[in-house]
């Protein structure tokens, strides 16, 4: 799936994303489910935490009621009433950060409940021969994206330093993730 790919995820994580509205709905094209790379772009953001407007998360309000819903409220919605089409109402930027670390959790939640797909495994064997030095992200191998080495990250199988000069994010493997790498 090339919307997955575009984002570095499996198509199993993509669809549970989009089941969950962390990323946005396909559009029917010819039959065929396209995905406006812009939308992408802008969950993507939102997730990873890069987002530079966080006044642009929309939610929807309780049903007709047009009031501003609690944290509280929101939380007990599915997927906090998110909508990316409704623009009725916006997240203040400290709800879009409480949101956003909502979501991060839940979805970190789900990768640790699963085994590693083939692109952490192939990142955790780029990773072995520089044990010890922070590579950067473009250094680790074609196709391996920022989502991919955070999920290793949360594994604990690597950690993130700080961005290199060129502001790229770099990573590390650690000692458990040479142990997985050994196993695989």
């Amino acid at each position: 799936m090339e919307a997955a790919d575009y984002i570095g995820a499996t198509p199993e994580t993509f669809d549970d994303m989009v089941k969950v509205g962390t990323m946005p709905k396909p559009k029917k094209i010819g039959g065929a489910d396209r995905w406006d790379r812009v939308q992408l772009d802008r969950c993507f953001d939102a997730i990873s935490g890069t987002e530079t407007n966080s006044a642009v998360i929309e939610f929807e309000t309780g049903p007709l009621t047009g009031k501003r819903l609690s944290i509280e409220e929101r939380r007990a919605l599915p997927n906090w009433g998110l909508s990316v089409t409704d623009s009725s109402t916006w997240l203040t930027e400290g709800e879009a950060k409480i949101w956003l670390e909502d979501c991060r959790e839940e979805e970190k939640q789900a990768i640790l409940g699963r085994p590693m797909a083939a692109t952490e495994r192939r990142a955790l064997r780029e990773l072995t021969p520089h044990r010890g030095e922070f590579v950067p992200l473009e250094r680790i191998g074609k196709g391996i994206g920022f989502a991919c080495l955070e999920k290793l990250v949360w594994r604990g199988y690597a950690k993130q330093g700080q961005n290199n000069a060129d502001g790229k994010a770099t990573f590390q493997i650690t000692d458990a993730g040479l142990e997985a790498a050994n196993r695989i």
